[in-house]
């Protein structure tokens, strides 16, 4: 189809164009109908101010330049790549099934919901919060000035580097290793638990190893056995109060009845007793006579101070060297009579 200049209204069976008269809203220039005298709005037109309209497909195959404004006011599907070189406002849902490239600002300025993997190759800032409900992989590494909020359970398969304040109030896992080279880590409230079971033969193995001091503030219970190069207790005089002078400790040591036993190892393998005969006291017996040496071990059973019992054997020592010297005089008296005098 050609017009010339002179030709003002052409009708074809689908297509209407109109060249007399002024443009304005409301006034097509081009139109196609639906169909031949249909009354509906029709399928493909451009009216007086410029807007064109189409109700079905659009397809542009040599590509499409907008200088004003594109308004979608429906669903928009781009099974290619759009590329946008200016600010472009989306106030409905953008599904790009192909991927999307954004080579300058991405402004979101509501709810973003990521339903599969975000990959971000180079910087990236969000001004505000990102929810996703996926997977989010930072394979070039994520820094983070703000908050950081994971309510769920943080899975970190390679290192972790923070360098401020970081409170994790879910789980976290480092599968690779967790390593605090400065700050240290602070458990305001609830537990720390290691459930791992390495067994422990040196320093430098077992399930939690300290390179260096360890300061407790409360009591440690041990269900096993503990070995150290020496153990002191505090003595202090500036600690003490009501100190007097033991009496009467022999009569305490009568009391006690020393034995020989084994552990119950089969019965009891949580709390690792060793193997062979042993000496000792019963507890039960024992805190008849010294309650102070005898404790609850929290898990209802009895536990023995064998420090308690030392001071009773010294006082009784000493108690026994002067009946002995006083033998021995008395011997000597005896023996030599007179002599010793003169």
């Amino acid at each position: 189809m050609k017009l010339s200049a002179t030709h003002t209204t052409y009708i074809g069976k689908h297509l209407h164009l109109q060249t007399t008269r002024a443009a304005n809203a409301g006034y097509y220039m081009i139109y196609a109908e639906a169909n031949v005298g249909a009354t509906a709005d029709p399928i493909f037109s451009v009216n007086g101010v410029g807007a064109t309209t189409t109700k079905g497909a659009l397809s542009v195959g040599a590509g499409a330049a907008i200088t004003g404004a594109l308004t979608v006011s429906g669903a928009t599907t781009l099974s290619t790549t759009l590329a946008v070189t200016d600010a472009s406002t989306l106030t409905g849902v953008l599904n790009a099934n192909g991927g999307a490239t954004v080579s300058g600002l991405l402004d979101a300025s509501g709810a973003t919901t990521l339903r599969s993997t975000l990959a971000v190759t180079g910087a990236t800032t969000l001004g505000d919060t990102v929810t996703v409900t996926g997977v989010l992989s930072a394979n070039g590494g994520a820094t983070v000035s703000g908050l950081l909020d994971a309510s769920g359970a943080t899975t970190l398969r390679s290192t972790l580097v923070v360098t401020g304040a970081s409170t994790l109030t879910g789980i976290t896992t480092a599968s690779s290793g967790l390593t605090v080279s400065t700050g240290g880590i602070v458990v305001t409230d609830g537990d720390v638990k290691i459930n791992a079971n390495t067994a422990t033969s040196t320093v430098s193995t077992g399930a939690l190893v300290v390179g260096g001091g360890i300061g407790v503030g409360g009591s440690i219970r041990i269900a096993a056995t503990s070995y150290a190069v020496s153990h002191l207790s505090s003595s202090d005089r500036r600690l003490k109060t009501a100190i007097q002078d033991l009496t009467a400790s022999g009569s305490v040591l009568e009391k006690l009845r020393p034995v020989a036993y084994e552990w119950r190892r089969d019965e009891f393998p949580s709390r690792q007793f060793r193997a062979g005969t042993f000496a000792g006291f019963l507890a039960d017996e024992l805190e008849q006579v010294l309650p102070t040496a005898v404790a609850d071990d929290g898990d209802g059973f009895l536990s023995v101070d064998y420090a308690a019992v030392v001071p009773h054997i010294v006082q009784a020592m000493q108690e026994l060297r002067k009946e002995v010297d006083a033998l021995r005089a008395r011997v000597r008296q005896l023996e030599y009579g007179d002599k010793l005098v003169n």
